[in-house]
């Protein structure tokens, strides 16, 4: 049978009937509804207007702030699928928020705030359409990361409690800060600093001496790693410390001295010819 908005109609009557409240339309004739309520008729401090609007024979939004309705939210709240605003806000609204109303994929805002409901906090990340999400000052309880929609512009669901947590921060930032849950995993600041001086170690190794042999081995970082000996002696043609080979040092040292042997029998050349001229 496909839903109407009599139907729809009839859902929004039950909370009445439940909270012993006289329903104030005619039964199943909810569209349309428009009314203000007066400061102190239903405990609340200023007037509120409040209506339910329809369209295509289907209830499309839902105002109806500060009426004492003391009743439970009922799971046939998911066959009004067509609404688009639902509030009812500063009621008295009690048990919990069930967790078919997440199937309300057309919602663009949301606000049960200041009722009593209690119970988990329910998953809302298929609601992607949500804009406004207000859940404050209830007694929900739970982690909410990863279960609401991303595209919060507007959100509010602390509780009356610090019942609402989380344990990565991974929910919309526009819900403002939660506690921390308790059990969450814990990073010590002896493992990150430990990190840091190894990272450090390994950059200073490389710079100072240049050499890949030294930056393979710190990079290792292997806890039970024994140092290389310092009294090994070298094999023929390994380079040493400095990346250079000994053959290379000695041919340098060799090159050097003839170079310097050459520039003295130079010098010995020139004098002798300025005292001689005709030796050489």
């Amino acid at each position: 049978m496909a839903q109407t908005a009599q139907s729809d109609c009839g859902i929004i009557e039950s909370l009445f009937t439940q909270s012993g409240v006289t329903i104030p339309w005619t039964i199943g004739s909810c569209c349309g509804y428009q009314a203000t309520l007066a400061p102190g008729a239903t405990s609340i401090i200023l007037a509120e207007n409040v209506f339910i609007l329809c369209s295509a024979d289907r209830v499309r939004q839902v105002q109806l702030n500060a009426f004492p309705l003391t009743a439970t939210i009922p799971d046939s709240i998911a066959t009004l699928d067509a609404v688009e605003v639902l509030d009812f806000s500063n009621c008295r609204l009690t048990g919990r928020i069930p967790p078919v109303i997440a199937n309300l994929t057309r919602l663009t805002s949301l606000s049960l705030t200041n009722n009593r409901l209690t119970d988990d906090f329910p998953n809302l990340l298929a609601m992607t359409n949500l804009k406004t999400l207000m859940l404050s000052g209830n007694r929900l309880v739970g982690n909410v990361d990863g279960i609401l929609p991303p595209n919060l512009q507007t959100c509010s669901i602390t509780g009356t409690t610090d019942g609402v947590v989380t344990c990565s921060n991974n929910y919309p930032t526009v819900c403002g800060t939660l506690p921390r849950a308790v059990g969450c995993p814990v990073i010590t600041t002896t493992t990150r600093t430990t990190t840091a001086q190894v990272s450090t170690l390994v950059r200073s190794s490389g710079t100072s001496t240049g050499s890949p042999t030294s930056q393979s081995t710190m990079g290792s970082g292997s806890p039970g790693a024994a140092p290389s000996s310092p009294s090994s002696p070298p094999t023929p043609n390994s380079a040493d410390s400095s990346g250079i080979s000994p053959a290379l040092i000695a041919v340098s040292v060799v090159a050097a001295i003839l170079a310097v042997a050459l520039l003295f029998f130079g010098v010995f050349i020139w004098k002798l010819r300025r005292r001689a001229p005709g030796i050489v």
